[in-house]
């Protein structure tokens, strides 16, 4: 694309900080932009100034961080990451958006700090749909959430699908025709939750592929079951279970793990993928939409053994598809769900099966 050559090399930061929070918090609807371009620092503009420099057919990549950053770590972060993406991505043209939601640390954090900050990020997939809403119908999005970042992607999606969030669907412009990607690293999530009838069981559908990057020994994703009695066990230390991957049917073939223990350890920290540029050559013909829409980068055991490359890629090539745009959105309570039929309640069974 001849357009495509004036994308610059700088990117966007919107943030929901300042944004409501709660279902029943009587606050604003909105987010705040910011430009940062060339060497000058971080600016505010609007939404409108950022789709106006959104250029047609080229991917945007919106990445969203966890729980416990704060918007000067985030900004530090997102100038790392930029140069992350697009080292790996040579001179392929990206547009590169950060989503910071309110996620500062506290003097101490405890396990209810930690609950809070992921109901928060789930609550954030309303303003994240809105701010997907408004950009352009060619350009392809992928969206790469770390830790409960992963959750605010996931929540995102399942509604963009139609599903609800802590009481709350979205009723604004959006598209089947859409084409998003996800990619997940160190996902604070149930590994079965994007099952169907599960808490994000719409996200799959609205998703072209989801590639899940685990580390077997996470530390902090150990620990992830603790916070509640019977919780199942993180997606981003285990991955898609057998299980799961039976349960999604044919959706099964969006779904791809990559095993990035060897690369880690035991740290979880977004800094740690910085410092892996294997990763970032992993995941760059994904984000730029330069690989085959059902990606096979499992991990053989031969590759284990032997040591060679874990994170092989299969590249091809898939145009994106338009979107229709509806203007409007005021976030909508759900309709209750009608209970099943005793009579039917036996036979029915998971879809999927």
């Amino acid at each position: 694309m001849q357009a495509a050559s004036t994308v610059d090399d700088g990117y966007w930061v919107i943030s929901s900080r300042r944004s409501t929070q709660h279902e029943t918090e009587n606050g604003r609807w909105g987010v705040d932009v910011f430009r940062r371009k060339g060497r000058v620092q971080v600016q505010q503009t609007s939404m409108q100034e950022l789709v106006a420099e959104l250029t047609p057919g080229v991917p945007v990549c919106i990445f969203i961080h966890g729980s416990f950053v704060s918007w000067r770590s985030h900004l530090q972060q997102a100038e790392a990451t930029n140069r992350w993406l697009r080292r790996a991505g040579g001179e392929s043209p990206l547009h590169v958006i950060f989503f910071t939601w309110p996620s500062d640390p506290g003097a101490i954090v405890t396990p209810l700090d930690v609950s809070v900050r992921g109901r928060r990020a789930e609550f954030n997939g309303l303003h994240l749909a809105w701010v997907l809403s408004q950009f352009p119908e060619a350009c392809p999005a992928c969206l790469i959430g770390h830790s409960h970042g992963a959750r605010v992607t996931l929540s995102t999606m399942h509604l963009l699908g139609g599903g609800q969030v802590q009481g709350l669907v979205y009723n604004g412009p959006k598209s089947p025709s859409k084409r998003y990607r996800v990619v997940l690293a160190a996902a604070a999530v149930d590994h079965d939750w994007v099952n169907p009838s599960n808490r994000y069981g719409q996200a799959l559908c609205q998703i072209d592929a989801l590639m899940n990057l685990k580390n077997r020994t996470d530390l902090a994703l150990g620990l992830y079951p603790l916070r509640q009695p019977f919780s199942n066990r993180a997606l981003g230390e285990v991955g898609f279970s057998a299980t799961d991957r039976y349960i999604q049917g044919p959706q099964r073939c969006k779904m791809v793990d990559v095993d990035v223990t060897p690369l880690l350890g035991v740290g979880h920290n977004w800094p740690l993928y910085l410092a892996a540029p294997q990763i970032a050559t992993t995941i760059a013909p994904f984000v730029y939409y330069q690989d085959a829409s059902e990606p096979v980068l499992s991990q053989s055991r031969d590759q284990q053994v032997t040591g060679t490359d874990p994170l092989e890629k299969v590249p091809a090539s898939r145009q994106p598809a338009p979107l229709a745009v509806r203007p409007g959105w005021q976030p909508q309570p759900a309709r209750p769900s009608q209970p099943i039929p005793q009579r039917t309640r036996r036979v029915m069974k998971p879809s999927g099966f």
